[in-house]
């Protein structure tokens, strides 16, 4: 009878209830309700499932039709617990080949040892169909997949960010090498322009050395020809008459007057010579 407990095999006490409520069909729970509760008004209730397999094909069918369909699975494997009460001789076999259905089916079924000892229970409404584990696994799988591919696309877009750097990076440090190179070149123009500037006032001062010498040397020529004109003046005064003398000095007088007028000449030639070489080049 529907409902009625076999002595051996079934679902172990950590199975769940099947429960899950599918869109446009009828719950497995549900439908089992409805077992338990017409069932009592057939006198066979292998004709009630039939009945009822029936009303099944007829309900709209769910979102993913094509596929397996956990109550009609539970269904025959429970008729066929039943039938395996009525077939007499074929008990037995029939019994073992509800039992390796069960097996192959469901994720949490365990096979009693003796197959004769396999009741009429209903398991297949509180087991899980492997069909049903692969189906949510597969939902699962399109999860993870979706996750996945965000995550290489992220990795893409890091990936490219991090060309991006690295391109900005290298940009910046030939940059730096040709700063490093300007400021090189800048250090030895600025060393080669000081060099130059010492050399060239060093050559300055040399020029104005040799023309403060030379000025030096016109000034003791001067003074050397005013010490012998001085001396031929006074051996004039004694050996020559007035009028000579007079003559004397006034020759005297200009010879002095051509000197003060070459030191000015000299002097004016040094300070010119001077400005020049003052002035950059």
């Amino acid at each position: 009878a529907l409902g009625g407990g076999g002595a051996a095999g079934g679902r172990p006490a950590s199975a769940k209830p099947f429960g899950k409520q599918s869109k446009g069909e009828r719950g497995v729970e549900e439908w089992r309700k409805l077992l338990l509760s017409e069932g009592s008004h057939y006198k066979s209730a292998v004709v009630f499932m039939e009945a009822k397999l029936l009303e099944l094909d007829k309900a709209p069918k769910a979102a993913s039709a094509g596929g397996p369909n956990p109550f009609k699975t539970a269904v025959c494997c429970q008729v066929l617990a039943e039938l395996s009460d009525r077939v007499g001789y074929f008990d037995r076999l029939v019994k073992r080949l509800a039992s390796e259905l069960y097996s192959s089916i469901y994720q949490d079924y365990q096979a009693p040892d003796d197959v004769s000892a396999l009741g009429t229970k209903d398991l297949g409404f509180d087991l899980v169909p492997f069909f049903e584990r692969v189906a949510r696994l597969e939902e699962e799988a399109l999860v993870i997949r979706a996750e996945r591919d965000a995550a290489k696309e992220r990795c893409a877009v890091a990936e490219r960010e991090v060309g991006e750097l690295k391109e900005l990076v290298g940009k910046l440090q030939r940059q730096v090498g040709n700063l490093e190179m300007d400021r090189h070149l800048a250090e030895v123009q600025l060393q080669h322009d000081r060099d130059r500037s010492a050399l060239r006032s060093e050559e300055h001062a040399a020029e104005v050395a040799t023309e403060v010498s030379r000025h030096d040397a016109t000034r003791e020529r001067l003074a050397v020809a005013k010490s012998q004109v001085s001396m031929l003046s006074l051996q004039l005064e004694s050996s020559f008459p007035a009028e000579h003398v007079r003559k004397l000095d006034k020759t005297l007088v200009e010879l002095a007057e051509v000197g003060v007028d070459m030191r000015d000449d000299v002097i004016r030639a040094i300070e010119r010579r001077c400005g020049e070489l003052s002035v950059p080049m």
